[in-house]
């Protein structure tokens, strides 16, 4: 035989703090829009710079000789998204400060 026991559990208590934070209130409203405005023009451009790749690539191993596709394909693009992705996350962290 088995025997069932239950437990209650009790609500965990949440500290407030005083006053709080309130980015409606702490942040001025222009700031904020122009926080956004920023943040939408560097995905933008990260957006721009990853199409123009996506469909330079095919056009750039169309142009080159038989056997060096394997280059721009392995050797090329990779290092230019780190690059891309590094370039893109310095300047989010810029624009965050």
């Amino acid at each position: 035989m088995s025997r069932r026991v239950t437990v209650e559990r009790r609500p965990v208590a949440v500290e407030r703090v005083p006053g709080g934070y309130d980015p409606a209130r702490d942040v001025p409203p222009a700031e904020v829009r122009a926080a956004v405005a920023a943040q939408l023009r560097l995905a933008l451009v990260t957006v721009g710079v990853v199409g123009c790749v996506l469909v330079g690539l095919p056009v750039l191993v169309g142009l080159l000789p038989a056997g060096e596709e394997w280059f721009v394909l392995s050797v090329a693009v990779q290092p230019l998204w780190a690059a891309l992705a590094y370039w893109h996350l310095r300047r989010a962290e810029r624009l965050e400060r």
